[in-house]
């Protein structure tokens, strides 16, 4: 099974630095949650929305597919009555 992995841009080209000879004071950390909160809430969101899209898809796929099929059955009936009519 292939493994799930998250590739990043690589932010220090646009102004980000990396924090890796010292420890993060508290409102770094502070910060660097609040962004992690927000990105999960948003993922989240996505996530529920992306599942009400398929539903509702899912939804007017059969739709589509009844809406065929009475509609086949209806041709299907008046060609059959057409065909028993006289010339």
């Amino acid at each position: 099974m292939p493994k799930k992995v998250i590739v990043f841009e690589d932010l220090v080209s646009a102004g980000y630095e990396v924090v890796r000879d010292r420890t993060l004071n508290e409102k770094e950390v502070k910060a660097a949650y609040a962004m992690l909160a927000k990105w999960h809430a948003i993922s989240y969101k996505i996530n529920l929305e992306v599942l009400l899209i398929l539903e509702n898809l899912q939804r007017l796929i059969k739709y589509i597919f009844q809406f065929i099929c009475r509609s086949r059955s209806i041709l299907t009936n008046f060609r059959g009555a057409y065909s028993t009519c006289p010339t």
